[in-house]
């Protein structure tokens, strides 16, 4: 049996980080000799692509699709019950949110990282032209909850939180890196409720593991699923956390 990484990307530094913590190696994403065995194991870190004959997927690519898609994977979250933000592809349901004083998350883009191709709509602002809109949810704390599928069932893996760099003022809306917020861990613990539904999420998609983005209305004690991450950043403790749970489900799986 061998087990590789398949990186979304070359130079990827969470699938390096991850490769070092298991000591496996990575497969090259173009000009690869690597050919499939029907043993091996491929431990899909947000790619697309798919190798016929591998033994085992550990986040089979048809699954990493619809997870990185931000329509597709609403949709298919709402129907297993996740609780999702209000989206619509209509600009005139939009219009209708923001004249009822809600702003608007315009997505230009249903497939990037970050805040790339997110757009945030106020009352009395013109609603941009794009392919999915989501209504504003409030929020008081925004997680990252990571989970992973052991054997038949799903199991917490870590959960950091968003909090204000010290010092910097934040745009409290948008939680990036880019408006002065950074993951935390210590002395983190998320809400049971927000846990149960990041596990509903990743299931919900078909993957083995992936890191879920939330936000929690604490006036309301309820969750909201914005999206469930497939190659997410590593730092610190996480690679080995994320290497000994592979390893974990591997063996589970009986291969």
């Amino acid at each position: 049996m061998r087990i590789r990484i398949q990186p979304y990307k070359a130079g990827s530094a969470s699938a390096r980080a991850l490769g070092r913590a298991m000591g496996v190696r990575r497969l090259r994403v173009v000009r690869t000799t690597f050919r499939p065995r029907p043993d091996d194991v491929i431990i899909n870190w947000g790619s697309r692509v798919f190798r016929p004959n591998v033994g085992l997927w550990l986040n089979h690519p048809y699954a990493v699709d619809v997870a990185q898609c931000k329509l597709a994977s609403l949709i298919t979250m709402q129907r297993a019950g996740v609780p999702v933000p209000m989206f619509t592809i209509d600009p005139g349901v939009a219009e209708n949110w923001l004249q009822d004083r809600a702003p608007v998350v315009a997505r230009t883009l249903l497939r990037a990282s970050g805040a790339r191709g997110l757009v945030l709509v106020q009352p009395g602002d013109e609603v941009p032209v794009a392919p999915l809109y989501t209504r504003y949810e409030k929020k008081r704390h925004e997680y990252r909850i990571h989970v992973i599928r052991i054997g038949d069932s799903y199991e917490l893996l870590d959960i950091q939180q968003k909090r204000r760099r010290t010092g910097q003022e934040c745009d409290s809306q948008v939680r990036n890196a880019a408006n002065g917020w950074v993951y935390c861990r210590e002395n983190v613990a998320a809400p049971e409720t927000a846990i149960e539904a990041s596990i509903r999420a990743v299931g919900a998609l078909g993957l083995d593991f992936g890191a879920v983005d939330l936000g929690w209305n604490e006036y309301r004690a309820a969750p909201c699923v914005y999206e469930v991450n497939t190659a997410p950043g590593l730092d610190g403790t996480t690679p080995e956390r994320y290497g000994e749970a592979l390893y974990r489900a591997i063996n589970a799986r009986g291969t």
